[in-house]
């Protein structure tokens, strides 16, 4: 798994696929939303946002980022 920079001059939209109890989101994220919806067993999530927030992008198949959000940033999809 390599960790590669991420040019933060924009925003993106980011997906998450999660259990249907999840109340607050955890910080693992996918740029692609075919990704996310593997991991959805009962609720999905979007949010869009600046690429200054990422702490972590890993350039693997899941295009996954890291990213703390709070739940009033966070769409239910």
């Amino acid at each position: 798994m390599s960790q590669k920079h991420v040019d933060r001059g924009i925003s993106i939209l980011i997906f998450r696929g999660t259990d249907a109890d999840e109340k607050e989101p955890r910080p693992s994220w996918s740029l692609d939303y075919n990704v996310a919806e593997k991991f959805n067993h009962g609720k999905m999530m979007k949010a869009n946002i600046s690429k200054e927030r990422i702490m972590a992008y890993f350039d693997t198949d899941e295009r996954e980022i890291l990213v703390w959000l709070n739940q009033d940033e966070v769409e239910i999809i």
